[in-house]
């Protein structure tokens, strides 16, 4: 196991990286390793969800994905997995971020433009 200075340093040399797959691996890794000190350390779940070293890998992430937080793709990958009362795929949805209807992209490229 790692100390968490040993993750800490990996997760701020993440902050350069440019390859969302070896993010996603060196993550799981070190997601490992802070189970094992949330552990011995008698912490909750919330104390690795929550934990610099974690939201210093998910910044990275969401910034390799050029995600925004006025993004719709969440909305947008719930409705695609629903069906309406009538057992059909839904069309659209209406945006939680702007309360405008969303109609779905082929590709779940629908953004709300904010």
């Amino acid at each position: 196991m790692r100390t968490l200075k040993q993750l800490a340093d990996e997760a701020t040399a993440v902050q350069n990286a440019c390859n969302m797959s070896g993010v996603a691996q060196t993550f799981a890794k070190a997601m490992l390793d802070l189970v094992e000190h949330q552990r011995a350390l008698r912490q909750s779940n919330k104390w690795v969800s929550n934990h610099p070293i974690t939201r210093a890998y998910m910044s990275k992430m969401l910034s390799l994905s050029n995600y925004q937080i006025a993004d719709c793709t969440f909305a947008c990958l719930l409705s695609l997995s629903k069906n309406d009362e009538n057992n059909k795929p839904v069309e659209g949805f209406i945006c939680p971020f702007c309360g405008r209807w969303q109609k779905i992209a082929n590709e779940c490229g629908c953004v709300c433009g904010l």
